[in-house]
């Protein structure tokens, strides 16, 4: 399995790699006035608009505001692109998938992991991008902005 491990502050993460579609770098955002308050706003990627949603909101850590050094993962949910923007794209490395912990072993109540990772250098947990988006959420997308195939 691949994943693509990211920075969010202090924290390491990682997304699976069947999900991403490219890593950008950050550019300014677009508001968007009726999309749901975890969408920080949109950019335009390759002709498509497409919505960047608050990964630290929903990671309960602590607003920052855009830096030019920060990263946009452009990703697959749900029949969409959407953008997730981290402080910084580190690898995209191969793990076994026996290293992963189920996230009912750590976390039983939190939806937003797949998994943890053990890998040499430390703990990493990977991201469950189509449970990031409640459905409300992804309807209220879906109502501010037209479909963006992914």
């Amino acid at each position: 399995m691949d994943i693509l491990l990211f920075t969010l502050g202090e924290g390491r993460y990682a997304l699976p790699a069947i999900v991403l579609r490219q890593v950008v770098r950050a550019v300014s955002l677009a508001p968007l006035p009726k999309a749901p308050g975890i969408v920080e706003g949109a950019i335009d990627y390759h002709g498509t608009v497409v919505p960047v949603l608050d990964i630290r909101a929903r990671l309960g850590l602590a607003p920052k505001p855009l830096a030019a050094s920060d990263h946009f993962l452009i990703a697959a949910t749900r029949g969409r692109l959407v953008g997730l923007r981290v402080d910084g794209a580190n690898a995209l490395i191969a793990i076994d998938p026996k290293t992963i912990e189920r996230p009912d072993r750590f976390a039983p109540k939190d939806r937003l992991f797949a998994g943890l990772a053990k890998l040499p250098d430390g703990l990493v947990l990977i991201q469950d991008l189509d449970a990031f988006l409640s459905e409300a959420e992804a309807a209220a997308i879906a109502t501010a902005m037209p479909e963006t195939a992914a």
